[in-house]
């Protein structure tokens, strides 16, 4: 039960950035890279998908310290369905 628990956590929190991360680049201009630099902290949607990143690494890193390898990979690799679908429908 908990592996199945730690799975949602990685599948969820992964979906969640890379959706955080697409508004965020919707909504970004172009501009020098230095100005992207020093305005990337001022950008909550990028912070909060790098929070979602860091919940989702280390979420699997103790998926891996209670399953097998060969369930942990297979199991989460359920992100790359779900933002297909969820990229049909919201980006």
């Amino acid at each position: 039960m908990t592996a199945w628990l730690l799975v949602a956590t990685v599948v969820g929190a992964t979906v969640l950035s890379d959706l955080l991360q697409s508004f965020e680049m919707k909504r970004h201009s172009a501009s020098g890279i230095a100005e992207t630099a020093a305005g990337l902290f001022r950008r909550p949607l990028l912070v909060l998908s790098v929070f979602c990143l860091a919940i989702s690494f280390f979420a699997f890193l103790r998926l891996l310290s209670v399953a097998d390898l060969s369930f942990a990979v297979p199991a989460t690799a359920a992100s790359v369905v779900i933002e297909t679908v969820l990229a049909r429908w919201i980006l």
